[in-house]
């Protein structure tokens, strides 16, 4: 698109894990294609986050990507959760949880970097999607820019929060469930004046006094990742190795003196509020919040689903991931999203007939791959929905929280 305006087969809005999995999906069929990304580029401010993933992500990134663009993409994940450690607030041992298989440990921002490598001109940072709208047989997108695109397909692996996802009847109901999230990340790759317990370096911790829960987890991707990162060198994006200790704190949001989105980047204020919120806690904790970049600060509503109307057979548009089924965090939203993206590649290519790059696909054959794309939506609900349930039988007990809609 070099245009006020211009088209192409699929455009996927939002360049997460999900919308960049399924992006390296569609280029192996060699349908042409865009990625449009709000952010101006993936170290926009509280982007780097580290998340544990259900065990079984690899399997479904596996069928994303191309071989040695996976061996990259598990080199970037760092040691994996064998363990869950609950604390108290004294930062003293509760009990540990031996999870049944190792929870698979990413940080988003550099797995986002390994999977935009190879995009190219497709990745269009800085390109906001303000409206979607249907147009007989293509999608219309409004760009905050004042440009517009045709697509025959409209993926939206954006945010719950996306600018126009509320005009779609059929996106799902989504309730917050009164819990906030507030993160930041500390930099280990230079000396850091703060011990660090032996703990960090067995699982993932949670302390807690009872409301308040700080969750925290150290992030450093394998050994090889440099080697394979340079390997790789298409010059993309920039990949560099990240090593840090993610803090997260989650309460009820009457705990928060003020809307922490108002915060800014003052990190004493940050700091200060913090350990108000968390007086009883040891103060090692207190330390800690006031050593994390300010541009690695983060805020979440926490939040769960329901399913909405039903999705009108006409529609050009699809939702995954995040858009299509917000959950509460039990290591599956990540998976999720790879799920969506794997099921949407490969129906694309079965109705291209091939599972290897194409070279050319004319029009009517992209119309049809987007067609049974769009025929997949009724599968990823039922699953999507499905994993939503059990995000809410895992993490709504832990956190207190009753009466979930799924």
């Amino acid at each position: 698109m070099s245009g006020p305006a211009g088209a192409v087969p699929i455009a996927v809005v939002g360049a997460g894990l999900g919308g960049l999995a399924l992006a390296q999906s569609i280029r192996r069929t060699g349908v042409d294609f865009v990625v449009l990304e709000k952010d101006l580029s993936f170290a926009a401010p509280g982007r780097t986050v580290r998340v544990h993933c259900d065990p079984r992500l690899n399997e479904m990134a596996a069928g994303c990507l191309p071989p040695r663009l996976f061996e990259l993409f598990v080199a970037c994940q760092s040691r994996p959760d064998a363990r869950h450690i609950y604390l108290d607030e004294r930062l003293e041992l509760v009990s540990v949880d031996e999870r049944p298989a190792p929870e698979l440990v990413l940080d988003t921002r550099t797995a986002r970097e390994v999977l935009a490598a190879g995009l190219g001109e497709r990745l269009m940072l800085g390109a906001e999607v303000r409206a979607v709208r249907d147009l007989g047989p293509r999608a219309q997108l409004d760009l905050a820019s004042g440009a517009q695109l045709e697509a025959d397909l409209c993926v939206l692996a954006y945010g719950a929060d996306a600018a126009g996802r509320w005009e779609f009847e059929y996106a799902p109901t989504v309730r917050d469930v009164g819990l906030w999230s507030f993160y930041g990340v500390v930099d280990l790759t230079e000396p850091l004046d703060l011990a660090l317990p032996a703990w960090l370096d067995e699982g993932f911790v949670v302390a807690g006094d009872g409301e308040v829960k700080v969750a925290m987890g150290r992030y450093a991707p394998a050994g090889e990742f440099a080697a394979l990162a340079a390997r790789e060198g298409s010059g993309d994006v920039p990949l560099r190795r990240r090593d840090y200790l993610f803090w997260n704190v989650i309460a009820p949001s009457g705990r928060y003196p003020s809307d922490p989105r108002g915060w800014g980047e003052n990190r004493a204020a940050v700091a200060e509020h913090l350990s108000a919120m968390t007086h009883r806690f040891d103060p090692w904790l207190h330390t800690l919040f006031g050593l994390a970049g300010t541009d690695s600060y983060g805020f979440l509503p926490l939040r769960t689903c329901a399913p909405g109307a039903p999705r009108p057979e006409s529609t050009r548009a699809i939702l995954i991931g995040d858009a299509a089924h917000p959950m509460l965090p039990a290591a599956l939203s990540t998976y999720v999203a790879f799920e969506d993206a794997r099921v949407l590649g490969e129906s694309l290519a079965r109705a291209l007939g091939t599972s290897a790059p194409a070279t050319t696909a004319d029009a009517a054959t992209t119309a049809d791959a987007a067609d049974a794309a769009a025929a997949a939506e009724a599968s990823l609900r039922r699953s999507g929905f499905g994993h939503v349930a059990a995000a809410e039988r895992a993490a709504g007990p832990a956190f207190g929280i009753s009466g979930l809609t799924a």
